[in-house]
């Protein structure tokens, strides 16, 4: 449980005592009623005070001393394992045990455990989650050994804006911290499929990479380590892949069945050559994958066409211009 941590009386912002005031019975006696009255309008005063020195002081510290966060708010957090995970599920597609997604990533995430993979979910009502691993066996294409990787972090409908990411990534940097990792990391992209930076700026993530076409690699680190890198696949896929349309997938997501599916019956459709290539361990991200993302990508003659699932109907007029 994380509580959003005690308060004091004195802590309540103006807004109570003034409902407080409003309600206080006509009968008391006068003077109680003005003593009362004055000991309330003291604490407002006092409030707005405390918050004045406080908004100065942040203004005062450079950026990279800022305080990156407060209390989070009230929620449970569930520790998905090996031994509860059949149970707890891992959040995505949970409508869809059934499905060759939902069972693919079932397995792949039981091989993982052994590894250091931590997924932590939101107890409902609270929809979200966050999965992590060590940098190691991150499934990016990325140089990450010694950090903590963010695989996903995922908030959704109404549980949005209420500080449940901030809560989930201070989950991963006390898990990181206890391991003696460098930091945590993670990859992000101003396009879909994964966070955008401006989350992991707020909480004084630094942003120490850029790859095409919208990713980038940020770190909280938490001394004075070498940050991670992206690595680049590029010379690799047009040399091996250089016709046709090659699908690049993995087990770390469980859409990317349908995802994968989908690519293929469009290329087929318009008599593309075609192909699926399995990336079945994090060494084989490493080296194989057209972006960043790591475990799904299409690529067209060689080329990064998508990082992400596309829809038939988006997909065919890009194939269509080749």
């Amino acid at each position: 449980m994380h509580s959003s941590g005690r308060q004091t009386w004195s802590s309540f912002p103006p807004a109570v005592w003034h409902t407080v005031l409003a309600l206080l019975p006509e009968q008391l006696p006068m003077s109680l009623v003005v003593a009362w009255k004055g000991w309330l309008m003291w604490q407002v005063v006092s409030w707005k005070a405390r918050e004045k020195r406080r908004d100065l002081f942040l203004r005062r510290l450079p950026r990279s001393s800022q305080v990156c966060s407060g209390k989070g708010p009230s929620m449970n957090i569930l520790d998905v394992t090996a031994e509860n995970v059949e149970d707890l599920g891992f959040f995505c597609y949970m409508s869809k045990k059934k499905s060759v997604g939902y069972k693919r990533k079932m397995q792949w995430l039981k091989d993982r455990f052994s590894e250091g993979m931590r997924i932590k979910l939101l107890e409902l009502p609270n929809r979200g989650f966050i999965e992590y691993i060590p940098g190691e066996y991150a499934w990016r294409a990325v140089d990450a050994k010694g950090y903590m990787f963010v695989h996903c972090l995922w908030i959704v409908g109404k549980s949005k804006g209420k500080g449940y990411a901030s809560a989930l990534l201070e989950e991963c940097e006390r898990d990181a911290r206890a391991a003696k990792k460098k930091g945590v990391a993670m990859v992000t992209s101003e396009k879909v499929w994964l966070v955008k930076k401006r989350l992991l700026e707020k909480l004084c993530y630094e942003k120490v990479g850029e790859a095409p076409p919208s990713f980038s690699m940020m770190v909280k680190r938490f001394g004075k380590a070498r940050p991670p890198k992206f690595l680049d696949n590029a010379a690799t896929i047009r040399s091996k892949y250089a016709k046709g349309l090659t699908v690049f997938r993995s087990d770390q997501c469980p859409y990317v069945e349908d995802a994968t599916n989908t690519a293929v019956l469009a290329a087929e459709k318009h008599g593309i050559e075609n192909r699926v290539v399995e990336l079945t361990s994090a060494k084989e991200v490493r080296e194989l994958s057209p972006s960043p993302y790591g475990v799904f990508g299409i690529a067209l003659n060689g080329e990064l066409l998508r990082y992400h699932y596309m829809l038939e109907k988006d997909l065919v007029p890009l194939l269509e211009g080749n």
